[in-house]
């Protein structure tokens, strides 16, 4: 018996010859709900774009959640590489600046292509309007 590192349960964790030497942390529900995968949106802004990528769709993390997922935004890290002379800014948006955009958006004016990312799905597009 295993105890779920994101959700506290416990669950027991089949061994097989397959995964004789594999020792799953999470639940088999968790594992489905957090599996990262790279989604993204495009949000159009006076002059520019604002390309928004996130990891995990419609989740509000705690902070016990976040901490564990974090390592999964080095999938974000090594795409930003790839991109890196497409944007003029890059924003890492987690919850404390997310709260207070209104207070630096007037500094993005001069930006046309701006890429955001963070690990779970934020409401960027209502908070940038407002």
């Amino acid at each position: 018996m295993v105890i779920c590192k994101l959700c506290q349960k416990h669950f027991i964790d089949e061994t097989t010859f397959l995964n004789l030497f594999v020792f799953h942390d999470l639940c088999e529900q968790c594992r489905k709900t957090y599996k990262p995968k790279i989604l993204f949106e495009k949000i159009p802004i006076d002059f520019g774009l604002i390309h928004y990528t996130y990891l995990f769709e419609d989740c509000s993390l705690n902070t016990h959640y976040e901490d564990y997922l974090s390592p999964y935004l080095s999938m974000i890290y090594e795409r930003l590489l790839d991109v890196q002379g497409q944007y003029d800014l890059f924003i890492y948006l987690d919850d404390d600046m997310f709260y207070k955009v209104n207070e630096f958006t007037c500094f993005l004016n001069d930006y046309q292509d701006i890429f955001i990312f963070t690990l779970a799905r934020k409401e960027v597009i209502y908070q940038w309007l407002l």
